[in-house]
């Protein structure tokens, strides 16, 4: 998609300032600059415009830029705003971005430099939201290839979905992330106030929220983790969850601020006649950056050996009297003139000092002797009361800060040494742990570090003075971007650039470095140079592409797995060895007819179906296990009969971390293995049935006939005659009755054909109106409902269900005023019709429910074939429904009946 000038709406009530912002955001942005002096005209351009970004000044004629800001950030899709104020206090930020402020900057020299960042971050940040809002398949195409890490989690803060990544080594697999909680990892001192800002952003319904905090990776270590974060919300507007874009800032943050503490220090090097400044701006930017609480500046007497403490903070007036003046034969002065730095445990070599000493309660400590050229001038002192150690980045801050310190002390020493001494400067590089280089405006080298010289393996008298393009250390294919970068500094586009060049060796090899560059000003603030700090970041970058390479790899032979495994016809089910479910595939989510969603995360120990838990509790042992039996799920509601071949699933060192299970859906097949034992069981019942039924008929019409054939021969007279015929023609009426009554019987069972549409009522009227004589011969009173509803059916059939029930109901009921009660209970939740036909008669003996709808049943009852409701039942199972009994003040038959297709 083209991308398009971005639209900025720059309000503020100062015409000068509004005209400098205008001309810059033109400039830098290539942006569509629209003006609004007050808030009421800004509302006005909001209306016709869609905005990229708003730039609101804090004090606005009309009203406060916060109340705009309110309005702004309150609507679902607001552009993001932020706040230019000359009143740069932290009260003011901290409401502007609890408002929804995307970022905050104060009008002074830095203006032109941080408002063209901000407004390019929050652009960019914004379109690549909306970018992503477009398409879902574009959002997995950028997650899968950025460098940030992308985390997803629910409305509880569980995270669903974890892509790691080579930028922020946090050192776990996705699927260790994947269960967490947002909060889990981060550091106790964070919790509260992350918690804190996210909730506000949800209530505020914001959809883009910047968080800042420290991770706790797998080794135990915290890093510093900037979120750019999604907020995720359902269509009734409630937190659904979110999307986190993560990158590791731990380095950029030390080095910057590592940068800007030396340069600063420097600056006040040069620009202040006593060291006493210098020291407390060391310490301060110490205890900043180290999270260490108090420090002190010792300055050495040579001849003596004496050091005496120049400047201390954070440190109990009785601990600063027991150590304001020391010996030469002093622990600290000993440890002072020896030269090497000391990082220690405080309470080690204090045991025989003062109660002074001993109760300040200082757990860890250092010292760290100052030196100017070459000799020790005095000690930089820090301490802490709560932490044990040092980190190494804590040692090369507290070491690289010393150095500066220790120049000051130089500076006095030699009563106004000159500003700008360029042999300061050189001492200042030379004690810095990164290789460092230093060009003027002209892109001469003015000063190299001895760690330099070692990274490209020159001596620094080949180097000096010489242009640093010139010098063929920078491949050619990175000269451009140096170029650009040396452009942005020069001109104060930028105060601080960071990129990566490859280094050209004397050798001939080549190392890649990632540079960090920043500007040098005068004392008046003029640009006069640039300093370069380098991180060798050859091995790390050669991992980093092995392991790119690896990862696609993995990636390929996972796409095939997944290929087979979403288009397996099997359903397939990881779970871990929590018995959590970690994964399935389409087939599994189709049979259970539920979303995917619902179904990861699930525990099977609370599926509702406890026959299946030993078996996966086999798989892991170990061993592989095969299950065939019901599975119901109660959240869904879902019932399955299923065969599922269950196995162990190991990782790399063969450990079983959870099983994978095979699973069939077999519910088809046991209802037909069902049916057809059912079908075995009604067989027997009809042989045992039509054997005895028909017998009789038949030996009686035998015995009959002999007797006939005798009396015949013996001459008997007619009467005695039609008398044996008689016996023959009863006895014949019940054999062909009861082959009748067997063809019913047959036919009731088949599916319905010469489907119509049946009005149920008038099927019923139609059946009253058959059985009038047998109403009026009971005194029966019969009730139906007005209405019946319409079906798809085979008329015949539905008069048959309901001629058996309505006059099973009339035949068996003995009441002195019977009724009958015929009912329509409407569709259930599968669509099919619900009927209700009951009486007030005795009921149907609780002995005899199970057996009432076997074929010529009669229970205790002699009268009748027994096969009406054997019929019905089996017309009703023809419709796909089910015909049930029970006692409710007489018999009550419940049935339901599907439309025919």
């Amino acid at each position: 998609m083209q991308q398009v000038n971005p639209r900025i709406l720059v309000v503020d009530d100062d015409e000068s300032v509004v005209a400098m912002i205008k001309l810059l955001l033109e400039q830098e942005l290539s942006a569509e600059v629209t003006v609004a002096y007050t808030c009421a005209a800004a509302r006005e351009a909001m209306k016709s415009v869609d905005f990229d970004l708003v730039t609101l000044d804090y004090q606005m004629p009309d009203e406060s830029g916060l109340e705009l800001l309110k309005e702004i950030t309150s609507s679902e899709e607001h552009p993001p705003v932020i706040m230019v104020t000359g009143y740069g206090d932290e009260q003011t930020a901290v409401e502007s971005f609890k408002e929804g402020a995307s970022g905050y900057v104060v009008k002074d020299r830095r203006l032109t430099t941080l408002l063209v960042e901000e407004s390019e971050r929050a652009i960019q940040f914004r379109r690549a939201i909306e970018a992503l809002k477009r398409s879902e398949a574009q959002l997995k195409l950028i997650t899968e290839n950025m460098g940030d890490s992308v985390t997803q989690s629910d409305r509880t803060g569980q995270f669903i979905y974890h892509k790691p990544s080579r930028e922020v080594p946090l050192g776990y697999t996705s699927e260790e992330m994947t269960g967490r909680t947002s909060t889990e990892l981060m550091h106790p001192d964070d919790r509260k106030r992350i918690a804190e800002q996210f909730r506000q952003a949800v209530r505020n319904r914001e959809q883009l929220v910047r968080l800042e905090y420290r991770y706790k990776r797998k080794d135990g270590e915290y890093i510093w983790v900037e979120s750019n974060t999604r907020l995720l919300y359902d269509d009734e507007g409630r937190h659904a969850g979110a999307i986190f874009g993560s990158r590791d800032v731990t380095e950029r943050k030390r080095v910057e601020e590592l940068i800007r503490a030396q340069r600063d220090i420097a600056l006040a090097l040069s620009e202040e006649s006593e060291p006493d400044r210098v020291y407390e701006l060391a310490l301060e930017n110490i205890l900043e950056l180290t999270g260490l609480d108090a420090g002190s500046v010792h300055i050495l007497d040579r001849p003596t050996g004496e050091l005496d403490i120049a400047y201390h903070t954070g440190l109990s007036e009785k601990f600063v009297g027991a150590v304001t003046h020391n010996e030469r034969t002093d622990l600290l002065a000993k440890m002072v003139t020896a030269g090497e730095p000391v990082f220690h445990d405080y309470q080690e070599v204090v045991s025989d000092r003062s109660a002074a000493l001993e109760n300040e309660g200082i757990r860890s400590f250092a010292v760290v002797p100052l030196r100017f050229e070459g000799e020790v001038v005095g000690s930089l002192n820090v301490a802490s009361h709560n932490l044990e150690a040092f980190t190494p980045a804590m040692r090369d801050t507290v070491e690289s800060i010393a150095n500066l310190v220790g120049q000051a002390v130089g500076r006095s020493r030699l009563l106004g040494a000159l500003r700008e001494s360029e042999e300061r400067y050189r001492m200042l590089y030379e004690e810095m742990g990164e290789p460092t280089y230093t060009y003027d405006l002209e892109l001469n080298l003015i000063g190299i570090n001895r760690r330099a010289c070692e990274l490209i393996g020159y001596e620094r008298e080949e180097l000096m003075g010489r242009n640093v393009l010139a010098l063929g250390i920078l491949h050619p294919d990175d000269m451009e971007a140096a170029g650009r970068d040396i452009q942005m500094l020069f001109t104060g586009e930028e105060e601080v650039v960071h990129d990566e060049y490859r280094f050209i060796l004397k050798d001939g090899s080549q190392k890649l470095g990632d540079v960090t560059g920043a500007a040098l000003r005068s004392e008046v603030g003029k640009i006069i140079g640039v300093t370069n700090v380098v991180i060798d970041i050859t091995e790390k970058k050669a991992a980093q592409d092995a392991l790119k390479r690896s990862e696609e790899q993995h990636r390929q032979a996972e796409e095939r797995y997944r290929a087979l495994f979403d288009q397996s016809p099997i359903g397939v089910l990881i779970f871990n060895d929590d018995l959590v479910v970690t994964e399935c595939n389409d087939r599994f989510i189709e049979m259970f007819e539920t979303a995917r969603e619902r179904m990861m995360g699930r525990e099977l120990a609370d599926i509702g179906e406890h026959a299946i838990i030993p078996f996966l509790r086999e798989a892991l042992e170990g061993r592989v296990a095969h299950y065939e039996g019901p599975f119901h799920d109660e959240p869904t509601g879902m019932s399955l009969w299923i065969s599922a071949e269950i196995s162990p699933l190991r990782d790399a060192q063969g450990v079983v971390v959870g099983g994978i299970g095979a699973v069939e859906d077999i519910t088809e097949r046991k209802k037909a293995e069902d049916e057809l034992l059912r079908a075995n069981e009604e067989l027997r019942g009809y042989a045992q049935t039509v054997s005895h039924d028909l017998k009789g008929p038949i030996a009686a019409m035998q015995v009959a006939a002999e007797t006939f054939i005798n009396a015949a021969r013996a001459g008997s007279s007619s009467e005695e005659l039609a008398e044996v015929l008689d016996v023959i023609r009863h006895n014949s009426d019940r054999a062909s009755k009861r082959i009748e009554d067997l063809l019913r019987l047959a036919e009731a069972g088949q599916a319905p054909v010469a489907v119509e549409d049946v009005d149920a009522g008038a099927v019923v009227k139609d059946v009253l109106a058959d059985m009038s004589v047998m109403i009026t011969e009971t005194c029966a009173k019969v009730f139906i409902d007005d209405d019946l509803g319409r079906l798809r059916a085979n008329w015949t059939q539905v008069y048959q269900v309901f001629s058996n029930l309505i006059s099973n109901a009339l035949a068996h009921n003995d009441s002195d005023r019977p009724t009958v009660e015929v009912r329509y209970l409407g569709e259930d939740d599968a669509g099919a019709h619900r009927y209700q036909v009951c009486d007030n008669g005795p009921g149907i003996p609780p002995s005899e429910i199970k057996d009432i709808f076997k074929p010529f049943y009669k229970g205790g009852n002699t009268e009748g074939t027994g096969i009406g409701l054997s019929i019905a039942e089996r017309i009703v199972r023809a419709y796909d429904g089910e015909l049930t009994v029970y006692n409710d003040g007489g018999a009550c038959f419940e049935f339901t009946l599907h439309d025919a297709l």
